[in-house]
């Protein structure tokens, strides 16, 4: 694991000498990205090793679009992972979320092609996760930065395809707009609480985002998850209810039918989203 307390510049200096090539590098990231243990500060420190490592190549556009992808895939899902199962400390959790962010909008030479419709997707949702802690935490030194970090991640929304109509990108697209709109709510509690422009600002960037995401309608979602059951958190409002886990899971054994990411999405589901009926209804049919 390259997540020891050694400074980043004593890592490239030291561990990864005799490395041919940043390939090396990045299956070692990779490795650390889907490692279940790395979580906190040292999925953090893992961010940033690929950000120096993206900064350190002569050209940084030679990267693949598979190796690309692979990265963004196992960063995204390592990020999920920090909110579902992290210690929970908001500083933390921002810094993962928006060193996250950072690493994905990188430009490359061909900008915004290279991350899938899915994945633009599942980065709006930690930006709405990110949101929301700097919401609630009202730290008026990070409204400037909230207002540019959504301004530079319009150009990758413009890119999602209108026409993508398939079940489980219906379910992630309006996943990402139940999100999109508890952020929305809470800019503007904060802006009439506040009467300030900054938060003015923050909510009228906030709401371009809107005209970029195909809006589709409710009634042309599934009546089931498009998901193989137990391979997603049962949790709705879960990034991992419509993303794939970078974790495992936990199955309830009441009815043994719905799986979660942990206990807090277990409890949220039990207190908020109906599953305590739909568990003991479940339980009784077997029963019987």
């Amino acid at each position: 694991m390259i997540t020891g307390n050694a400074e980043y510049g004593d890592f490239f200096r030291d561990s990864a000498t005799g490395c041919t090539s940043h390939d090396h590098i990045s299956e070692a990231l990779i490795r650390d990205f889907k490692d279940e243990e790395v979580v906190d500060r040292e999925l953090l420190t893992v961010i940033v090793l690929e950000i120096i490592r993206d900064s350190t190549r002569e050209d940084p556009s030679s990267e693949s679009g598979g190796d690309y992808q692979a990265l963004a895939s196992h960063s995204l899902g390592a990020a999920r992972r920090q909110l579902c199962r992290g210690n929970q400390d908001v500083e933390t959790e921002a810094d993962i979320l928006s060193t996250t962010l950072t690493l994905l909008n990188q430009e490359k030479t061909e900008p915004y092609a290279l991350l899938s419709g899915r994945q633009v997707y599942g980065c709006l949702s930690l930006l709405c996760h990110y949101m929301m802690l700097q919401i609630n935490r009202n730290d008026r030194e990070e409204l400037d930065e909230l207002g540019s970090l959504i301004f530079s991640w319009i150009p990758r929304f413009s890119t999602l395809d209108k026409d993508d109509s398939s079940p489980k990108t219906i379910a992630v697209r309006q996943h990402a707009l139940r999100a999109w709109r508890r952020v929305k709510e809470g800019f503007e509690r904060r802006r009439l609480r506040e009467r300030d422009e900054d938060w003015e600002t923050c909510v009228a960037i906030w709401e371009d985002i809107w005209a970029y995401i195909p809006v589709t309608r409710l009634d042309k979602l599934p009546r089931e998850s498009p998901f193989e059951l137990l391979r997603r958190c049962g949790w709705s409002e879960c990034a991992c209810s419509v993303h794939a886990p970078a974790h495992s899971m936990r199955v309830c054994k009441g009815c043994w039918l719905v799986a979660y990411c942990g206990p807090n999405c277990q409890e949220n589901d039990w207190e908020k989203g109906g599953h305590r009926q739909r568990c003991r209804r479940r339980t009784a049919v077997v029963l019987q």
